[in-house]
């Protein structure tokens, strides 16, 4: 019996502690009621989202750009998969105070309102597509968000910006646009600006819309670190492809990280790297056969 007084008396709020509200008796059912309803919410919104997945899979293959709320109502619940969030987490690190931040291909607008605004003074987001800017517009807009149509191809738009953001597309231009775009970058951010973002190989050879592909970190740091003094980079593998993250400047890099110090760095025009590799492993996609490619049915960039 004594043990059993002493665990009720460790269950009891401690002296000094926060004092019960009075009315605590009447709100534990409103809020129990309240869980349940929300419950019964995520269920519906888990089924209404895995739905939109599938017909958008299926029937709107084209569209180029992708609803993130898929990812975080259908995905993210159900197989506990992460990997849509690992961008937005990384470049966040980066967005230094009061800084005047410009996306390119912005999609959906997810990331620009729940990861990016909220660190920036300003944003401009831009993408070619009008449909994605309709969305964003309607389910990300932000006070300090501002979306244009623009097409990068042609230039940026002007001005001068302290990070530049360019997530996932760049796998969508040729080689021979990538450079013009990253040097285009490189003038708007100036010698102490950054350029971040994350670009991935896929282990999936039917996308029709992918002009030029990487293969490993180096790949990527050459690319990038034509234009910068100092690159960053760091993966992440998953079963279909390898996410690859950058961050470029002129000026030192700030130590964002990624977990374990997962970066390195160094002058990408003699490919002199310095700096401690992510791991003893190397960085190059491993070798798989047809078979072990697991590709989601959605082919768009999740």
């Amino acid at each position: 019996m004594a043990g059993g007084s002493d665990n009720k008396q460790a269950l009891e709020p401690a002296a000094g502690g926060t004092p019960a509200h009075p009315l605590e008796p009447l709100a534990r059912p409103v809020i129990a009621s309240l869980q349940r309803l929300n419950r019964l919410i995520r269920r519906v919104s888990l089924l209404t989202h895995r739905l939109q997945g599938a017909v958008e899979g299926r029937y709107d293959r084209r569209r180029m750009w992708f609803d993130h709320y898929v990812d975080v109502n259908w995905k993210l619940p159900t197989d506990g998969d992460t990997m849509f969030l690992e961008r937005g987490l990384f470049n966040r690190m980066l967005i230094g105070p009061d800084a005047d931040v410009l996306e390119i291909a912005c999609g959906d607008g997810y990331y620009t309102a729940h990861f990016y605004a909220p660190r920036a003074r300003s944003m401009v987001a831009v993408d070619v597509d009008p449909s994605a800017l309709t969305f964003a517009r309607r389910s990300n807009g932000r006070p300090n968000i501002r979306y244009q149509l623009h097409d990068i191809r042609d230039g940026l738009p002007g001005g001068r910006f302290s990070h530049v953001i360019w997530d996932g597309a760049m796998l969508f231009f040729s080689l021979e646009q990538v450079d013009s775009i990253i040097g285009w970058i490189r003038e708007r951010v100036g010698p102490n600006g950054i350029f971040s973002g994350y670009t991935y190989a896929d282990y999936v050879e039917e996308r029709p819309y992918i002009r030029h592909r990487v293969r490993d970190s180096d790949d990527v740091a050459r690319l990038v670190g034509a234009h910068f003094e100092n690159v960053g980079v760091w993966w992440t593998q998953h079963s279909e492809r390898t996410n690859f993250y950058f961050a470029a400047s002129d000026a030192a890099l700030p130590p964002a990280g990624g977990p374990s110090g997962l970066f390195y760095a160094g002058h990408a025009g003699d490919q002199h790297w310095s700096g401690e590799l992510r791991t003893d492993q190397a960085t190059s996609l491993p070798e798989t056969s047809p078979d072990d490619r697991s590709a989601r049915s959605d082919p768009r960039i999740p």
